[in-house]
């Protein structure tokens, strides 16, 4: 029994661990990488996706099966993310706006934006019909009704709790390092990261317009990323 709650601990905890925290939370600052010019267009429709490609897994995940459908999903996120990463890698170059939001961007490479944007559209697309509903859905399916209410909210709290860590995570490792200057650099796979000299003051922190910028990451896992 411990073994199947556990199981439907380690789903939920892995669908935050896709990447896909990154293409929603800060998909605006990399479709500005990106060289995308209406931002928020461009972001609106892929949550639009999100919505509408979670219609087909609801009718049909009984007929794809559930391990089918977490193992497809996880391998086009990788491809996809990637193939982002790698974009971002070649292509962009240091954004010469001073203090910007993103330190990379790409320039007079239309086609690459365009593949850039699609493939983020994709990667949320590939997360709405798989790893999104299915994580939901497996952990109430393994255990037995008398267990299933307490299997369930350890489930949901190990969901809530890495999508916390995985924030927090480069926060706080910024606030213990705040005290030598930070130069924007590019990591492997199109990681992006601009870390300006921060206040040493926590109240001053801005994950936006403060002097503390926040990680931009396009990679599965790309939190892990940073030294």
């Amino acid at each position: 029994m411990r073994r199947r709650v556990f199981l439907g601990m380690a789903i939920q905890i892995w669908s935050q661990l896709t990447g896909i925290n990154i293409m929603m939370y800060y998909i605006v600052y990399i479709l500005e990488s990106a060289g995308i010019r209406n931002v928020l267009l461009a972001s609106s429709a892929q949550y639009i996706i999100n919505v509408a490609m979670t219609i087909p897994a609801i009718l049909w995940v009984d007929k794809w099966g559930r391990r089918p459908s977490l193992l497809v999903g996880a391998v086009s996120m990788a491809f996809w993310l990637f193939l982002i990463g790698g974009l971002l890698k070649a292509y962009s170059e240091p954004n010469p706006i001073p203090n910007p939001p993103t330190t990379w961007i790409v320039v007079d490479h239309p086609a690459v934006s365009r593949a850039i944007l699609a493939g983020s559209c994709i990667t949320v697309g590939s997360f709405a019909i798989s790893w999104g509903p299915v994580s939901w859905i497996y952990q109430a399916e393994v255990v037995p009704l008398h267990v299933r209410a307490r299997s369930v909210a350890l489930s949901t709290a190990s969901n809530w709790a890495f999508n916390f860590v995985r924030f927090i995570h480069k926060f706080v490792n910024s606030c213990q390092r705040c005290q030598q200057p930070k130069v924007p650099r590019r990591l492997p796979f199109g990681t992006l990261q601009s870390l300006p000299v921060p206040e040493r003051s926590w109240t001053s922190l801005s994950m936006h317009n403060g002097p503390y910028r926040y990680l931009m990451g396009t990679t599965p896992f790309s939190w892990w990323l940073i030294d």
